[in-house]
Formats: C-alpha cells, structure tokens, sequence
C-alpha cells in the first residue's frame, strides 16, 4: 500500500477483512484475511472505471441516478440490512464482489459473494458511500449514506461504448 493517498487506511476496514501482522523484515503491516483479496490501485481504477466510468457522479462521488433512471433496479433507504440483502441476491450470479469505499484511502477489497454481505454490514458503520461491484455482472449497488439510498443497477461497462449523460 502506499504510504498517503489509495490504500493508506487499511486499518479502517473491518477485522474481518484484514488483520496486522509483523515481521521482522517489514514490520507492522495490514495483510488480507484468507479468501479476501486487497486491490492495488490499478485494480481499483479498472472496477472503478468499468463500473462507474460511464456515470454521472455528484461532487461527494455517488451517482447522479436521476440522470439514468432507466438504469435503476429498486432503491431502498440507506441501511445496513437493505444493502446486506441486496448482496445476498448476487450469490447465484457471482463468485465474488469487489467493495469500493468512498474514501481512496480505504483499500478495495475482493470477497466472497458468500461473506460479503457480512462485510459491507460491518463497512456500512463507517462509510458513507460504498459501491459493490460483482465480478462479471453488470449489476452496481451503490450505499450513499448522505443520499439516504441504496440503489442497485444495471450498468454497462464504459467498455460497451459511449453513454449518454444528457
């Protein structure tokens, strides 16, 4: 990770995702639990990119869904539970997730479909938007605790083409 800046803040992210560890070599140092994977920041940028590249944002980051409201699925009010929820449906459609917290500080993590709804639950304490990209679906959901939403999508990937903003 680096020092200021993407990923500085791995000790924000819940105990059930990382834990510290030392070494005589490295010293103190944030490592992932088993089966969770931290994101380099050219990984981030590539979920980022594919998942939200291609719509508009709001100055805090979340998405300006009214400005694509054919892309909308269901929205909920922003909570722990509904967003849980809304993880858990992924499970059929995808292995793994990937968790984009609002600050670039707080590293992006790979889980589990199977785990993730535990851990977006315990991300939700902190974060005031998190993003829950699964692997090989077009689908977002997207928590803007400030928004007071939880909205899951369908996105096509920027990849796919231009989208139209207007």
């Amino acid at each position: 990770m680096h020092e200021s800046g993407y990923g500085s803040r791995p000790d924000l992210l819940p105990p059930s995702v990382v834990r510290l560890t030392r070494t005589r070599e490295a010293g103190a140092r944030w490592v992932a639990r088993d089966g969770v994977e931290l994101l380099t920041l050219e990984e981030h940028l590539c979920v980022e990119r594919r998942a939200l590249g291609g719509l508009p944002r709001r100055s805090d980051g979340t998405v300006e869904w009214d400005r694509r409201p054919d892309d909308v699925v269901r929205t909920h009010e922003a909570d722990a539970t509904a967003l849980a929820a809304e993880v858990v449906a992924l499970a059929e459609q995808a292995a793994s997730v990937v968790v984009l917290d609002g600050s670039l500080a707080v590293p992006s993590v790979r889980v589990p479909t199977s785990a993730a709804a535990d851990v977006v639950r315990e991300m939700t304490a902190r974060a005031t938007e998190l993003w829950v990209v699964p692997d090989g679906v077009p689908v977002l959901l997207e928590y803007a605790y400030f928004q007071d939403t939880v909205v899951r999508a369908v996105v096509p990937s920027v990849d796919d083409g231009p989208q139209d903003d207007a």
